[in-house]
């Protein structure tokens, strides 16, 4: 992460990025959306917090979300990239100031779980073309319409979702199951 305003302000002007404040606590608020799209990106090496419209930081190389806004004000998209799991995408997306609402995409990359997902997406959900196998990190609620490959619908992945948890269950208490000693062929019966 880059550590003074200066360092942060001169790479929010080489990424073309304007209306923005730079908060005390070096994080960055913006009254417009963020394109970060095709800039080869390996890393977001500054704290978003709030952004006032969609954040783009798709077609990059990044394997991480670390840095992106805790808050968006419109969709959030990380699409093409080579992420494995989600830790670090905002907390909160709101719909914009004229009356859109708040996508959510993640196709494309390496993720095989939902971890660190939004819990609440009021648009759709984007998690096409991935090889997600673990459904126990899916959002609580999808206002919108779901894209995946192994779902179509919301309720289909709700489904897997709780197959998942099932699984997970059944292997805590077979794995507590002491297995009876064996006895000798010796002893009798």
């Amino acid at each position: 992460m880059l550590n003074t305003k200066e360092e942060i302000e001169a790479w929010l002007i080489e990424m073309g990025i304007k209306n923005y404040t730079i908060n005390d606590d070096l994080t960055v608020n913006t009254r417009t959306g963020v394109d970060l799209r095709n800039k080869g990106l390996t890393e977001i090496p500054i704290q978003f917090n709030r952004v006032g419209y969609h954040f783009d930081c798709s077609h990059n190389e990044l394997t991480s979300l670390n840095g992106c806004p805790r808050k968006v004000v419109g969709c959030f998209y990380c699409n093409h990239n080579k992420l494995t799991n989600l830790e670090g995408c905002p907390v909160e997306l709101v719909g914009h100031l004229f009356g859109g609402s708040s996508d959510f995409n993640c196709s494309y990359n390496k993720l095989t779980s939902l971890k660190g997902c939004i819990e609440i997406i009021d648009g759709d959900f984007w998690c096409e073309g991935n090889e997600i196998d673990d459904f126990k990190y899916l959002p609580k609620e999808i206002n919108g319409k779901f894209h995946a490959k192994y779902a179509e619908t919301f309720e289909e992945a709700q489904y897997l979702q709780q197959i998942a948890l099932d699984e997970e269950v059944l292997t805590k208490m077979v794995s507590n199951i002491v297995e009876p000693t064996k006895r000798k062929k010796s002893q009798p019966v």
